[in-house]
């Protein structure tokens, strides 16, 4: 006796997982000529991932070796990753506190950032490469130093990103039942997402990140 088929079933769709390679990187052409930067095909929360990871072993690796760019990197992107934790779990208006800690880590994020591309550069390196978003990220910094505006809550990543999922559920969905296959397959993806993430934070939680700033500054270090 065959089985009914599931009317929920969703047809398998096959996801590429994302990696470190010399195409996705910008390095696909010249790796002496051109600096290694992440590519169109990660998104913010990949970003967001990728952020963590580097916090926890750049502060790893300068700790271990000592090496003085190891440790401006550490503090780079720790500085970075403290702000976006910070506005994260902040609300709209962040108050007088919280505003000047966000822009303490932005301005040191940004510092850091020019101090090694200014050495990369000197040695003739193609690294830390110095953008126009390097401005527009200071603007945003004294925005939110003069307005108190938490920026996380302004942006459109999360109706983007809504977008994207609606639609890869749509092209598999009949015209006919299109408007309610998109809401029963959006109730079951929500729910594995759901789960995959209790799961993930329980590794997170075991793994940790780390609290205390390094103790390196840019200006100190002898580069």
């Amino acid at each position: 006796m065959n089985k009914a088929p599931c009317p929920f079933a969703c047809p398998r769709i096959s996801v590429r997982k994302l990696g470190f390679t010399p195409r996705n990187l910008n390095l696909d052409v010249d790796k002496t000529k051109n600096f290694p930067e992440l590519g169109s095909v990660f998104k913010g929360h990949h970003v967001k991932v990728i952020l963590w990871y580097l916090t926890v072993k750049s502060i790893e690796f300068a700790e271990t070796t000592g090496a003085p760019v190891l440790q401006a990197g550490a503090c780079c992107i720790w500085s970075l990753q403290t702000a976006i934790d910070k506005l994260d779990h902040s609300e709209i208006i962040l108050n007088e506190e919280d505003s000047q800690y966000v822009c303490e880590y932005f301005q040191a994020f940004l510092l850091h950032w020019q101090g090694l591309f200014q050495t990369y550069s000197d040695m003739g390196v193609c690294r830390w490469k110095l953008r126009p978003k390097h401005h527009y990220f200071e603007e945003m910094m004294l925005q939110v130093q003069r307005t108190r505006i938490n920026p996380r809550h302004l942006s459109c990543w999360q109706d983007e990103s809504f977008l994207g999922h609606i639609k890869k559920i749509a092209i598999h969905c009949h015209s006919s039942s299109v408007l309610l296959r998109i809401f029963q397959r959006l109730m079951i993806n929500l729910s594995n997402r759901f789960e995959k993430t209790r799961k993930l934070t329980q590794e997170v939680e075991l793994l940790g990140c780390p609290k205390q700033a390094p103790s390196w500054k840019f200006d100190q270090l002898p580069l």
